[in-house]
């Protein structure tokens, strides 16, 4: 009997030893290029590193053409980036607003790879349009594509953009 309560205090101190160790342990941050996801310039000192290219979007979509705040956009306007999680049937939509919110133009993109992932997957797309007159400044308007009739599953992203 006194062997079986040694044996018991021999694991349970084990135990409580082993999660001491595993909860010090330093965790490890996936390697990924957050400078791309947020549009911000890495950190680094040396100079040797080249600043990543300016893009927009937030956690679930990156777009990289057009560029935010680089030049302004005529048609016909080329649409890349990648997206995850955002697209139904390989598409996602995407509208052109005036500053108000008034839509100039409709379309779409597409997945450039397999899109039945929870992975970022490129996204290609052109969007035709003609500016009305007197409007300067608008948006595109890149809407994650929600078949389902819950509308907290919807999301969107915008893009300001000069005409």
């Amino acid at each position: 009997m006194k062997k079986r309560y040694i044996i018991l205090f021999c694991a349970v101190l084990f135990g409580i030893v082993a999660f001491i160790v595993v909860t010090s342990l330093p965790t490890q941050t996936p390697m990924t290029d957050m400078g791309a996801v947020t549009g911000g310039a890495t950190s680094d000192t040396s100079g040797l590193t080249p600043e990543p290219a300016p893009v927009a979007g937030h956690d679930r979509i990156v777009v990289t053409s057009p560029v935010m705040g680089k030049s302004s956009i005529s048609s016909p306007l080329m649409l890349t980036g990648e997206a995850a999680g955002w697209y139904f049937e390989g598409s996602f939509p995407v509208d052109l607003t005036d500053d108000t919110g008034k839509i100039i133009a409709q379309g779409y993109v597409t997945a450039q790879g397999d899109w039945m992932t929870s992975d970022f997957v490129p996204f290609k797309g052109t969007l035709e349009f003609t500016v009305p007159s007197g409007v300067t400044h608008g948006y595109l308007v890149f809407k994650k594509d929600n078949p389902s009739d819950n509308r907290q599953l919807d999301d969107s992203f915008s893009l300001p953009v000069i005409f």
